[in-house]
């Protein structure tokens, strides 16, 4: 990614209502030089508005674009400005007026905002801010990353006030994700690499394995508000692998190994009843060099199991009451 050389634009972006095309090379994000990938990325996850302009070159010709209204997603707090219908296809993006194109997560089954709401402020731990564009709203989550907030918006005329705990920014950096994504809708040009090519998947089996044992470390800490509650079972799982799959191909077979590889780790966790537990088990045996109590070991394994049946039905029973309040 070592050129700014745009490969793709997505269909109803940011990118389109600029005029960008696939081999246009983008030279300016609100007056920062481009000169590859990583110049972007920087400068877009620098941002404090919703709002750029930018400079491209086509043929030969520089072409100037201002106020280009970018999409935002606060995956913190689970809102974003872009808003599609049931159906999948693009409504409006939002920047003057902080309507929600989306809610999703806690403040979707929480706080149960909804699309088209209209956030006149936001609070968390006595810091309060009138809220009168978006841009009030990304510099407002830019300087207080975690608790609890309390979203006052309007909804057909009526105030209401909806209020859930933010996931922090620091538990979805150990997850590996930006607390508030910024996208103009562009795939980057890169030329093909045999090392990299074969060293990917490696590299990603690694980020994903190393992602489960963040997300269960995540769980037992007390500074970070997840719990049992942030789980998904059967239902949830259904859910997602059928929004992945609207998203083609290539992000539902990325899903299905991120999937594979949490179901293979979990299954090798020395917990009694699963795989790894047989092998703790097997371990004890080689180091003490008789066999255990089959009457223990079976204990063990019916009373683990019986934990994990009572998980199971909890993290579905919260999956049906996502689904019925979404």
């Amino acid at each position: 990614m070592d050129s700014s050389e745009i490969l793709g634009v997505s269909p109803d972006s940011p990118a389109v209502t600029a005029g960008l095309q696939s081999e246009d090379i983008l030279t300016e994000i609100n007056g920062e030089t481009i000169n590859s990938w990583y110049d972007l990325s920087a400068v877009m996850q620098n941002l404090n508005t919703g709002i750029i302009s930018m400079s491209y070159e086509r043929a030969g010709t520089t072409y100037q674009v201002d106020d280009v209204v970018i999409s935002v997603i606060i995956q913190m707090a689970g809102i974003s400005n872009l808003e599609y219908d049931e159906d999948g296809q693009f409504v409006a993006i939002y920047n003057d007026e902080p309507i929600v194109g989306a809610a999703f997560g806690r403040a979707e089954t929480d706080g149960e905002l909804q699309s088209g709401d209209l956030i006149t402020s936001l609070e968390i731990d006595g810091v309060n801010q009138v809220v009168t564009s978006w841009d009030d709203i990304i510099v407002f989550f830019k300087t207080n990353t975690r608790g609890t907030i309390t979203v006052t918006y309007e909804r057909e005329g009526v105030s209401n006030e909806a209020t859930y705990n933010l996931i922090s920014k620091d538990a979805l950096g150990r997850l590996g994700y930006q607390a508030i994504v910024f996208q103009i809708g562009i795939t980057p040009t890169s030329e093909f690499n045999l090392g990299y090519t074969l060293a990917y998947p490696f590299k990603t089996f690694y980020s994903n394995m190393m992602q489960v044992f963040n997300t269960l470390g995540l769980l037992f800490d007390a500074k970070e508000d997840l719990g049992l509650g942030d789980l998904s079972g059967p239902v949830g799982i259904f859910t997602l692998v059928s929004s992945t799959a609207s998203q083609g191909f290539i992000a539902i077979l990325g899903f299905t190994g991120f999937l594979s590889i949490n179901i293979g780790l979990l299954n090798l966790m020395p917990i009694p009843a699963l795989d790894g537990g047989r092998l703790v088990f097997l371990g004890i045996e080689a180091v003490t060099r008789k066999p255990l109590n089959r009457k223990i070991e079976n204990t063990i394994n019916n009373v683990m199991f019986f934990i994990l049946i009572g998980l199971f039905v909890f993290v579905t029973y919260n999956d049906i009451i996502r689904l019925i309040k979404g």
